[in-house]
C-alpha cells in the first residue's frame, strides 16, 4: 500500500476479526454509480458490458429488485482513471443500452 491508496475494512465478528485490504491505488478516481435497469434477464450484464467497453473498471456492487419484472437497482463503485471518457460521455453511452433507465455519478474522495 501506498500513501493515498483506498483500503477496504472488513469485520467478521463471528471470528472477532478485522482485516484492512487494498481497495484501489492512490491513482484510482473513484466514482459511485447509481443505475436503474430494467427487471429482466441480463440487463445488468449488459450494462457491466458497456461500462467494460468504456474502461471503467467496476470494483463493488450491490443490486435491489425495486419492482419484480420492472425495475432493479444497482449501485457501483468504479475506477475511472483508465476510461478516456468523460462522465457525461459514460452516461450518454450506458443509457444508449434499453436495459439502463437512470443513472447518476456521485465522486469518492
Amino acid at each position: 500500500m501506498r500513501e493515498g491508496a483506498y483500503t477496504s475494512v472488513r469485520i467478521n465478528r463471528e471470528e472477532n476479526t478485522l482485516t484492512i485490504g487494498l481497495f484501489a491505488g492512490a491513482k484510482a478516481k473513484l466514482v459511485e454509480i447509481r443505475i436503474r435497469i430494467q427487471d429482466r434477464p441480463g440487463a445488468l450484464a449488459r450494462v457491466a458490458r458497456t461500462l467494460s467497453e468504456l474502461s471503467v473498471d467496476l470494483l463493488s456492487s450491490t443490486s435491489r429488485t425495486l419492482k419484480k419484472g420492472d425495475l432493479a437497482e444497482w449501485v457501483v463503485v468504479a475506477d475511472f482513471s483508465q476510461s478516456s471518457k468523460s462522465p457525461e460521455d459514460i452516461k450518454k453511452r450506458v443509457l444508449e443500452n434499453k436495459d439502463a433507465l437512470f443513472i447518476d455519478f456521485k465522486q469518492l474522495s
